[in-house]
């Protein structure tokens, strides 16, 4: 194999810094512990032009440049290489500027000066790493389109749609979370009804800054495959956030100008956003399209609508989308907030009827006395016993997230 065809399989970075030690630096480290492709400039006019002529697998740039900030060189680079990973070098008093990077620029993580050697090569590698399934995830989805409309003329199609039904449904089920976080104030209750072996129903758990979380709890228009897929890209649209001190609208904010750009036409994701504080035992929520929330208060002996609304993601363009108001919850002990996707709702019950909000509010109502997952079980057999009804019917979640009683009885899991 020639040295042109052994470049061609190896991923390639570039590294923009105008300090040449700082680039010769960072290129013997790559170098030295990787098998990447490194190409290093002094000159952000240079690294555009370079960006221009090659397909690159991570661009790193500084943050404090002569000619242009880093962030103004990475949002150039936004434009000509959307789907790169981009990563900025900061020094530790510019981590908020590096913070607004995440969601002005798409910044896939930034790493501070002095650098950590084995931090530096780990997140290259998760940034080739996304940038390898985003492009697998696009091919797969146009594939999936293609023999979904042939399957039932094209006899050899079936194996094919089965090979990938199986992708897909191991793929999901690594995305989805077994456990949610461990601690004395909150519970967690969920029900998970897909329509298909995998679903467009989605789940995740993202773990922020000093004990503080957001639980995601999101709903892509249509369901099977093609939805299932997709949850895949709202998977890497939210991981960027992990570790981070972002506040909670500006996730929304981030989410929705990744899939702004990565989702098929005619494609879109309602979302809810629910951030805990595990110290404080603040609670708070945002909603982009997802149904009203509930809570049940056992103490009240009574449910609560919550109006809280949003526009959906992906339906706008970054600079045109504003999530709706953050409302802050006073979960009492016992109290339960109740999240869940329009499958429920839309279920039918006869030719004709839906089950409809009113019929799950009435059943919550009547059984407040009982454990939040005893109640979703009454909730989902009723509609399990009309599924000859729904033989297209859309994925079902239910989840609860509950404040704990003082006397240690907590909802059953």
């Amino acid at each position: 194999m020639s040295g042109d065809d052994k470049n061609k399989n190896r991923p390639a970075i570039l590294i923009l810094d105008d300090e040449k030690m700082v680039t010769d630096s960072l290129r013997m480290v790559v170098e030295l512990e990787t098998g990447y492709q490194v190409e290093t400039f002094q000159k952000p006019h240079e690294a555009l032009a370079a960006v221009k002529q090659k397909n690159f697998d991570v661009i790193v740039s500084d943050f404090y440049m002569p000619e242009m900030d880093g962030l103004q060189f990475l949002q150039s680079v936004k434009a000509l290489a959307p789907e790169v990973p981009r990563i900025l070098l900061t020094g530790y008093a510019d981590k908020e500027n590096a913070i607004k990077g995440i969601n002005k620029v798409g910044l896939f993580q930034y790493i501070e000066k002095p650098w950590d050697n084995d931090q530096l090569i780990m997140v290259l590698r998760n940034g080739i790493a996304n940038s390898a399934l985003n492009r697998t995830l696009r091919k797969k989805i146009r594939d999936l389109n293609l023999a979904k409309q042939r399957v039932d003329a094209l006899a050899r199609a079936q194996n094919r749609f089965k090979a990938e039904l199986q992708l897909a449904r191991d793929l999901q089920s690594r995305m989805l979370p077994q456990t949610f976080p461990e601690n004395d104030i909150f519970e967690f209750t969920l029900e998970y009804l897909p329509a298909m072996e995998i679903g467009g129903d989605f789940y995740t758990v993202i773990p922020l800054k000093d004990e503080k979380y957001a639980i995601l709890l999101a709903d892509i228009t249509g369901h099977g495959i093609q939805a299932a897929l997709i949850t895949i890209l709202l998977k890497l649209s939210v991981d960027t956030f992990i570790g981070t001190a972002t506040p909670f609208s500006e996730i929304l904010y981030g989410m929705n100008a990744f899939l702004a750009k990565s989702l098929p036409d005619g494609v879109f994701v309602s979302a809810l956003l629910v951030g805990l504080d595990l110290r404080k035992g603040d609670c708070r929520l945002l909603n982009a399209g997802i149904p009203h929330p509930v809570v049940i208060s056992r103490t009240r002996q009574s449910i609560e609508l919550l109006p809280a609304d949003g526009l959906l993601l992906g339906l706008m363009e970054e600079n045109e989308y504003f999530p709706g108001d953050e409302m802050q919850l006073n979960l009492q002990p016992g109290d339960c907030l109740i999240t869940y996707t329009d499958g429920i709702v839309e279920y039918a019950l006869e030719k004709g009827i839906q089950f409809g909000d009113e019929a799950m509010y009435e059943i919550m109502q009547e059984n407040l006395h009982l454990p939040t997952g005893v109640i979703f079980k009454k909730i989902t057999n009723i509609l399990t016993t009309h599924k000859s009804l729904n033989t297209s019917r859309d994925d079902i979640t239910l989840l609860g997230i509950g404040r704990k009683s003082n006397s240690g009885d907590t909802d059953a899991k």
